[in-house]
This record gives structure tokens, C-alpha cells and sequence, in this order.
């Protein structure tokens, strides 16, 4: 892990693999998790495929892990325009952006408003802001926030050893098998959310909890007719490549926000990947090498 500091003062926590004068993949961050979201099994199997003739860039948003803590806050053109700052102060001049949910987001926004810095743009469970009829998203965050309310006395707190388990178990267990709690969940179930609790405790560490409300808070907000009239128009000014992928069981994110995509902006390509779910590429080595497996084929064709 190495920190820099960007133009408007933060700091940012990233991870920085081979030489910059190499084509440079950036990987953009879903939800509240920190860089370590790729380690498991996205960013090993890209650079198996693509190897060493490029580079790979990870890194924390302001407010997450070892970055700046968060004032205020979060909203995605802050985002976006730190995210171009850390590429200035690295002297990354464009790249190839892939984000994950909300780092998809971010990644489009990028594509959208500095185009000169993107190459191309590919995104996994892509969010968009046209939310309509996204009811889906927003329940689902809204059901997040309820559970983090039940254990507000520990959001002053960055995720640790300590609380780390009553983090887990109130939020994330219930997004794993849904209706259930620690206690409902079969014997076989208490098996694999062993290991999706293991999996999952390095991408949530040092981040302060009260910060996974605010993110989640920036998802159940409706935008105005005005903002959402203007996201659609940046959508459909891309004109760089552009690649998204979205599982057919997205329990988060719903296939129709990727379609929009594809209809707003000339040449996108979509592709639907059966059975996937939101988060399973991310812990789950079959399907995070099938999803760069395609990402790595969409880069290589870029001429």
C-alpha cells in the first residue's frame, strides 16, 4: 500500500502494479469496499490473461480504509473528479477504467465528463441514475440502513477484530441468504457464510462504519428530473469503447439499468451473463475469470 496526495488535499491510499509507461487498467471500487475487493479473483485473473504488458491500478475513495476520512458527505462528482486527480498526480494520462457497482458509476461519469483521460470503459452490475424504476437499488439499500441502525453504537468505530462480526452478521449476512439471521441459517448455510465472512473482512478493514450510512444513504436518495435529464445526456455523449457486463440474477442492481446504458450510448456492447449474481464474481474464481476473461477481450481489442 503507498498514499499520495491529490490536488484538492486528500490523501489516497492505492496500489500501483508495473510500469505506467505500460497501458494502465484502473479498477474502480463497488459499495464501501476498499482495493482489496480485486485481490481474491478479479485482479489475479486479468493480469493471468493480460500479464505483464500492462499495468494495474487500485485504490480507496476518500473515506475508505487508510484514505482521507470523509467530510460530509458522498456524492459521485466528487468522486469522479478525485478520481482523475489521483491519475494526475500519479502521471497516469488515460486508461482502460473497470468498475464494480458503484465503481462502474464512477467510471462512466469519468468517460463522460474527462474523456480525454479514458481509453475505454467497462463496468460490471452497472448502476445508473435514471432510476425510475429502480425501486429494486433503493429497497435494497434502504433495508441496509435499517440493519446498520440497530448497531449505531459501534459507528463511531473503524472496522476491527472487535466489531467486525456484529458488522457482518447485522448487514451482510442478510444480503447473503435474505429473511434470515444468524440463528435461521441451515448447517450447510453456516458453512459457506463462514467463508464468505473470511472472504469479505479484508475488503471492509479501517473504513468507519458510520460512512457505510452515508453511502448508503447517497443510494436511496431520488435525484431531480433536471439531474437525471443531464445524466442521461452525458450517457449518450460516450464515444469511447465500451463494454458492460450484468448478471441475469443481479439481486441488487437490475439488468435494466445496463440495457439503458447500451441504448444510450452508440456501439456499447452487453453482455448478459447467466445465473450471476451482484457480488459473486468478486469471491467466486469460475465466475470472476469468466467476467475477465471477457473484460481482458474487449481491452485487447482497442487498437
Amino acid at each position: 500500500m503507498a498514499k499520495i496526495t491529490i490536488k484538492d488535499g486528500s490523501t489516497i491510499s492505492y496500489h500501483l502494479e508495473g510500469d505506467i509507461s505500460n497501458p494502465v487498467v484502473i479498477f474502480v471500487n463497488g459499495s464501501i469496499f476498499n482495493y482489496k475487493q480485486f485481490n481474491p479473483v478479479l485482479l489475479p485473473a486479468l493480469k493471468k490473461i493480460l500479464g505483464k504488458n500492462y499495468s494495474y491500478l487500485q485504490y480507496d475513495y476518500v473515506g475508505i480504509s487508510n484514505s482521507s476520512e470523509l467530510t460530509g458527505g458522498f456524492d459521485f462528482s466528487t468522486i469522479t473528479r478525485q478520481h482523475v486527480e489521483l491519475m494526475d498526480a500519479l502521471g497516469i494520462d488515460k486508461a482502460h477504467h473497470f468498475g464494480y457497482s458503484k465503481g462502474s458509476l464512477v467510471s462512466f461519469l469519468t468517460a463522460a465528463n474527462y474523456p480525454d483521460r479514458v481509453i475505454s470503459v467497462a463496468g460490471y452490475g452497472n448502476p445508473n441514475l435514471d432510476v425510475a424504476d429502480d425501486e429494486m437499488t433503493r429497497n435494497a439499500f434502504i433495508r441496509r440502513r435499517q440493519a446498520l441502525s440497530s448497531i449505531s453504537g459501534v459507528w463511531d468505530q473503524k472496522v476491527n477484530e472487535f466489531n467486525y462480526g456484529i458488522l457482518y452478521d447485522a448487514v451482510f449476512l442478510p444480503m447473503v441468504f435474505p429473511g434470515k439471521t444468524l440463528k435461521t441459517i441451515s448447517i450447510k448455510e453456516k458453512v459457506k457464510n463462514k467463508v464468505i465472512k473470511s472472504k469479505l473482512k479484508p475488503m471492509l478493514w479501517d473504513t468507519r462504519i458510520d460512512v457505510l450510512d452515508k453511502l448508503y444513504q447517497l443510494y436511496t436518495e431520488i435525484i431531480s428530473e433536471e439531474d437525471r435529464n443531464r445524466y442521461i445526456e452525458e450517457m449518450k455523449g460516450i464515444k469511447q469503447p465500451v463494454l458492460l457486463l450484468h448478471g441475469t440474477n443481479d439481486e441488487t442492481v437490475p439488468l435494466s439499468a445496463s440495457e439503458k446504458l447500451a441504448d444510450w450510448i452508440d456501439g456499447a456492447k452487453l453482455i448478459k451473463i447467466k445465473d450471476y449474481e451482484h457480488t459473486a464474481p468478486v469471491l467466486v474464481k469460475k465466475k470472476g475469470k469468466y467476467l475477465m476473461t471477457e473484460l481482458a477481450n474487449f481491452i485487447k481489442s482497442i487498437k
